[in-house]
């Protein structure tokens, strides 16, 4: 059985179990009765053990969902503003392009990055972890490590600069930059994804 079939039993043990219990009460009190739910509720020790139980489960998930949804929504959003603004007409005044040494300069201006090699290629890490990549696929080129949310603003924003790095790698998110088409901006927001997406948390919250 695929994990996903499983998920899918249980969703309806869940849902089937609760309810096979809950409707027939309803039905032999003819409405929701909620001074009497709550009495039945709490009828006994075992009863109010499990009925605790759920309701504190129920509100650390609501609040662990609002949390989590806030801080993406919040980091998609903003980038996606920035994806956006590449198309504005003021953006393309800006003639300084990236060079490689552009690239490397801000790549070690983040927290703790360092420069390291593997293949071949120069590489920037983060606590041991690689967040950008140069001189890959080519000289001309970098790779930066984003979320495939951003990677697909990006790609949609500017698909001359930006593209998907072929295979597993790059549907995991990290996307080639072309370094003479791209802005240094571009560059230093599209490092500074990498750089958040692959930092420890205590060091990606001061950026």
């Amino acid at each position: 059985m695929k994990l996903r079939h499983l998920y899918l039993v249980f969703c309806l043990l869940g849902l089937l179990l609760p309810y096979s219990q809950f409707v027939p009460w309803i039905i032999e009190h003819h409405a929701l009765n909620m001074p009497l739910f709550m009495r039945d509720l709490f009828a006994n020790r075992i009863s109010a053990f499990f009925a605790l139980d759920v309701i504190v489960s129920a509100i650390v998930l609501l609040v662990f969902i609002g949390y989590s949804f806030r801080r993406s929504f919040a980091r998609s959003a903003a980038f996606s503003l920035f994806a956006a603004s590449r198309a504005r007409p003021d953006s393309w005044f800006k003639t300084e392009t990236m060079t490689t040494d552009d690239f490397r300069k801000l790549a070690l201006s983040f927290p703790e990055a360092v420069e390291s090699a593997h293949m071949h290629h120069p590489d920037f890490r983060v606590c041991g972890k690689i967040f950008a990549t140069l001189g890959y696929p080519d000289e001309n080129s970098a790779v930066v490590k984003l979320t495939p949310d951003e990677q697909r603003d990006l790609v949609r924003s500017d698909p001359n600069i930006f593209q998907a790095v072929k295979g597993a790698w790059g549907r995991r998110g990290n996307t080639s930059i072309h370094l003479p088409a791209a802005k240094i901006e571009i560059g230093r927001e599209a490092l500074s994804a990498a750089w958040r997406n692959t930092a420890p948390k205590r060091l990606a919250q001061t950026r």
